[in-house]
């Protein structure tokens, strides 16, 4: 052995000592912590590849894509209008809801990224999604990828019920 410093070391410039790993900031919870308390929901972690959020229409995954259209066609051409019609008669906005749908068609979460201002309004969107779960099964490979697809969407509520993608 010559007694040359290690690669790493010449490479950085040291004497060829290496400092040990830094733990993680103590305001950045590590995956073991977040797993430990039954609290934190999936979507809590990190990272879990398990749960897929889709936001807009540019994702690559044709299945995914086809499944998250099969859901909003069913939506809109299944959603008795009346029910929103009469909720709908004070100012609202459009709201953007968040729906968590299980590999076997389950509903897990209905949230509101954007309330429409009209709790009643709110009210008939989450029973219009629960009133059809449960929905179709992931198809196989789908289902070999998540456990649970997110399918967020902007809800237009004028002469029909219709969801565009966008909502952020």
């Amino acid at each position: 052995m010559s007694g040359a410093p290690s690669q790493a070391a010449s490479a950085s410039g040291g004497t060829g000592t290496v400092a040990p790993p830094r733990p993680p900031p103590p305001d950045r919870p590590t995956d073991a912590s977040l797993t430990t308390h039954p609290n934190n929901s999936p979507s809590m972690l990190p990272s879990n590849p398990r749960r897929r959020t889709l936001i807009g229409r540019n994702e690559r995954d044709v299945d995914l894509m086809m499944y998250a259209e099969g859901w909003r066609q069913r939506i809109e051409m299944n959603a008795p209008f009346d029910q929103v019609k009469a909720a709908k008669a004070k100012g609202y906005v459009d709201p953007v809801v968040t729906v968590a749908l299980r590999s076997d068609g389950s509903l897990e979460s209905v949230t509101f990224n954007r309330s429409s201002g009209v709790p009643e309004l709110d009210e008939v969107i989450k029973k219009i999604v629960q009133q059809f779960a449960p929905y179709s099964e992931f198809p196989a490979d789908l289902a070999r990828e998540y456990d649970i697809i997110e399918i967020r969407r902007v809800w237009t509520l004028d002469v029909a019920i219709r969801l565009f993608a966008g909502g952020r």
